[in-house]
Parts: structure tokens; sequence; C-alpha cells
């Protein structure tokens, strides 16, 4: 693991969390969506919390052990202007792709619901959306939002704040 931190010797502890944050959230929620895709053996609600719950379990204690485990080398610093700058720009862009999101899932059970209230509704693609899949498309705009969060974060961080 001491190998695997040496790679970020150059980040700040800053930079450190928000790239444990990032791949945490890609990884964990990346893995739930591939199986969804993949094998969507129980595609319930019920199945869906569980997994929810087990993801946020293991995010709380990944985050608590690379935390630890980064605080170590790493004083955490007080934030400054600088950080409240790239945080604000940052939100910025996780906020647009969760309205881009928002927009797409609602367009798609409008379009949808529009469709199969139709005379053909058995020509709509897929059918009306179902609860699991709305459910499944919002958590996933969540997600992309958040990681579009860290990912400008760490841009910003790298590359720095331009006007």
């Amino acid at each position: 693991m001491a190998s695997f931190l040496n790679l970020f010797n150059g980040f700040s502890y800053k930079e450190k969390s928000i790239l444990i944050s990032l791949l945490a959230v890609s990884g964990l929620y990346g893995g739930y969506f591939l199986d969804m895709i993949q094998d969507p053996v129980d595609a319930s609600l019920a199945a869906m919390l569980r997994s929810m719950v087990g993801i946020v379990i293991a995010l709380v204690v990944v985050h608590v052990v690379f935390h630890i485990v980064i605080s170590l080398d790493d004083v955490d610093e007080a934030a400054d202007e600088r950080d409240r700058a790239v945080a604000r720009r940052a939100s910025v862009v996780g906020f647009n792709v969760l309205f881009l999101a928002v927009l797409l899932v609602t367009g798609r059970i409008i379009i949808l619901g529009a469709w199969a209230e139709s005379e053909a509704p058995l020509d709509a693609p897929g059918g009306l959306p179902g609860l699991f899949e709305i459910a499944n498309l919002l958590l996933a705009g969540l997600v992309l939002s958040d990681v579009a969060y860290y990912a400008a974060q760490l841009y910003f961080y790298r590359r720095g704040l331009r006007d």
C-alpha cells in the first residue's frame, strides 16, 4: 500500500483525499452499475437498497482506512481561499452534470410515457420505465455528478484556476 501511495508524492493532503474519494466512488458504484448492466439478476428496489447500504458501508471503511494512511505522512491543512475557490468551481461542474442527468431522466420518462399512452404502446422501445430503472438512472446521475465534482477539484488543484 505504501508503494501505491508513493505514486502521489507530489500531491497535497487535500488532493490525496479527493483522489481517494474519486477512486472509491468510481470503483464501488462502477461495480454496482456493471453488475446491473451485465446481469440484473435481482432487479428489485429491495435488492437495490441492500446494495446501496453495502456500498455506503464500504465507502465509509475505504475513506477511514485510506485517510488514516495518508494522515500518517501528511497533515491536513486548514482550508484557505484557494481551497474554497476550487470547491466552488468544482461544485458548478458537478451541479451541471446533475442538472443534465435529471433532464435526461425526466425526458426519458415523459417521452416513453407519452409513447406508451399513444395508440401503439407496444411499439415503445423498452416500454414505460419502471421504478427500478428510474431509481438507477437517477442514482447514476448522482454518482456521475459526484465523480465530476471530484475530478474537477483534482483538475483545478493540478492546473490552477483560470478565469
